[in-house]
């Protein structure tokens, strides 16, 4: 057995006396076993240490990366609020609270660093300090990382007491965003255009504006166009005193089913151009609370609203409308719409305004006054249900064309238009063609002095029994090529000696002419 040495050594401490200290000195074959050992356990600790690690980082990778994110942020968080007089990031004192110019939350499928671009845009260099993303401070260089889905939290500072005041495109053509709620610190006050706000956002399924101020907003054109995956949308709470314009604001929202407008008021509102159309799933609109006395286009306003079964216009005011062109257009499955009230004095075009409603039954035109009217072609061409029309005081002494006007009434019994005015019209074409449960029309205080083309004007009027076109004057007729055909039932028409030579040679053998001076 070996025995232990020990050797001394002197050290100072402190300017003292030195004091002796006894350290161990190993045999050469304890000093081995001892290294051996050592070296064991250190290579099994690097072993499972390592092993840890890259188990860690498989398992673990964007837990880690957002671990770090967070403490980054952390770290940025803790220097802004002493920098920044006690207020967290995204905020700012003013007086003695903690606000922000402009806060909201969405959510993304991919989030991208273009998306930020685009609401940097938005807030005007000249306006914008800083804009924060999940608190990371953003700018148009900056390199944000991205994540494939996920909610992020914006905070937009703004110079001191700038205001946005037009929200344009602020999320235009944002494809991948899919909700969005803003804040009561989202400011909007000041705001005087919302114009293509949304447009083509085709993920976007939820959004709440229940905090949005509108009161000076003028402009909403666009705004939620194109918003497939919309199937709700509550605007009851906006108030929109200066609002003047809407066209297209939901067109194209294919997936929207229901709309609440319940306290959307348009006192001053002059378009609502095509501002339904296209919302393919939509069955039924209570726009009771519009006020409609300053529109003056409704275009294409319910366009396509191929599953509309109601709207309730009752109570629309269309004294300064010009344009009702395209307006019930392609609704097919339109049942019941109220008329009786449209008066309409000022309308210059009414080309194709209630085109193909397959599903309407019954038509009160009875206030229509139509003085101004110059067009009125296609008007209730293929309404194929429609079995009753009161027009008993529509007079358009503008009115050029009245092609197809009753075109293909497959269920039409009868017609009263001895107020029509026609001094000015130039073309018939098609008129009642395919009104096949028509027995008999008075035209009699039709003026025909301009008409130039009748082609096919009563063809496919299979019961027809009696036409009173007696009074017809055919000086500038030119074109009536088919103008009776396919008229069985139609015997004998009693024709002007002046226009016997123009209708001789142009009517099938069935038809006689009784001529008369």
């Amino acid at each position: 057995m070996e025995v232990e040495q020990f050797e001394m050594d002197e050290i100072e401490n402190n300017n003292k006396l030195s004091q002796p200290i006894f350290k161990k000195k190993n045999s050469k074959k304890t000093k081995k076993i001892s290294i051996s050992k050592k070296l064991i356990v250190g290579a099994i600790i690097a072993i499972t240490f390592i092993a840890f690690i890259f188990l860690n980082y498989i398992d673990n990778k964007n837990i880690n990366i957002s671990q770090t994110i967070e403490k980054n942020e952390k770290e940025e968080n803790k220097l802004s609020i002493e920098e920044n007089n006690g207020c967290e990031v995204g905020y700012k004192l003013v007086g003695d609270k903690c606000v922000v110019n402009y806060s909201f939350k969405a959510t993304y499928k991919t989030f991208k660093n273009d998306d930020i671009i685009t609401l940097q845009r938005l807030f005007k260099s000249d306006k914008l300090k800083e804009m924060l993303v999940n608190g990371k401070p953003t700018r148009p260089s900056h390199k944000f990382l991205c994540s494939e889905k996920g909610e992020y939290t914006f905070h937009v500072l703004l110079k001191e007491d700038a205001m946005i005041e037009d929200l344009s495109g602020m999320f235009d053509v944002i494809i991948n965003l899919q909700s969005i709620h803003f804040t009561e610190l989202f400011n909007t006050e000041k705001v005087t255009k919302m114009t293509n706000m949304f447009r083509n956002c085709k993920s976007l399924k939820e959004i709440d504006l229940s905090k949005f101020n509108t009161k000076n907003v003028q402009r909403m054109d666009f705004m939620f166009s194109g918003c497939n995956a919309l199937t709700s949308l509550d605007l009851s709470n906006l108030r929109n005193d200066n609002l003047i314009n809407l066209n297209h604001i939901f067109q194209n929202c294919h997936g929207l089913i229901e709309i609440n407008l319940t306290n959307f008021m348009t006192p001053k509102v002059e378009d609502m151009s095509y501002m339904f159309s296209n919302c393919d799933n939509v069955k039924t609109l209570d726009l009771s609370s519009f006020e409609t006395k300053n529109v003056k286009s409704m275009k294409g306003m319910f366009e396509r609203c191929k599953s509309l079964i109601y709207a309730n216009v009752k109570f629309f005011n269309t004294e300064n409308v010009k344009d009702m062109s395209y307006m019930f257009n392609k609704c097919y499955s339109l049942i019941q719409i109220d008329t009786s009230n449209f008066y309409a004095p000022n309308v210059e075009t009414m080309i194709s305004m209630f085109y193909t409603c397959k599903a309407l039954t019954e038509l009160d035109l009875s206030k229509f006054v139509g003085t101004k009217v110059q067009e009125l072609d296609n008007f209730i061409e293929g309404c194929s249900s429609l079995s009753t029309i009161n027009l008993a005081n529509f007079n358009a002494p503008e009115l050029q064309k009245m092609d197809y006007l009753f075109y293909f009434l497959t269920s039409l019994t009868s017609l009263n238009l001895t107020n029509f005015s026609t001094s000015s019209v130039t073309s018939m074409n098609g008129m009642f063609q395919g009104c096949s449960k028509l027995k008999s029309v008075d035209l009699s205080s039709f003026d025909t002095k301009n008409v130039a083309s009748m082609v096919d004007m009563f063809n496919g009027c299979t019961i027809m029994r009696k036409i009173g076109i007696s009074n017809f004057n055919t000086q500038k007729l030119q074109f009536m090529q088919r103008m009776f055909d396919n008229c069985p039932s139609l015997k004998g028409i009693r024709i002007n000696k002046k226009s016997m030579s123009k209708f001789d040679k142009k009517i099938p053998s069935n038809v006689t002419l009784i001529e008369y001076d």
